[in-house]
């Protein structure tokens, strides 16, 4: 994802569309870190901890996120292990 985090002009088409992307989770936040897991969900432009902890109702860790601050995301509709090996799909 920071290839594409990178070049504005391929994030500016998928924001606001439905994705599905496979890799390899480097942070655990959720499944075990190592696994490799297939994420459908929304793009969205420049996460704000305390916009989404607000939107959805988390109370995350200070600091849990400053990595991400001002990154475009994807909020996860569906996360499975079971596809980690396909490849970044727009609108799958």
């Amino acid at each position: 994802m920071e290839d594409i985090q990178e070049d504005e002009g391929l994030v500016s088409p998928l924001v606001g569309q439905t994705v599905t992307i496979s890799a390899e989770v480097s942070e655990v936040v959720g499944p075990q870190e190592g696994s490799a897991v297939a994420v459908t969900g929304v793009v969205r432009r420049a996460f704000e901890v305390g916009v989404v902890e607000d939107e959805f109702g988390f109370d995350y860790d200070d600091g849990l996120f400053d990595d991400a601050d001002a990154q475009n995301y994807i909020v996860a509709e569906a996360v499975d292990p079971t596809l980690g090996d396909t490849a970044a799909t727009p609108g799958a």
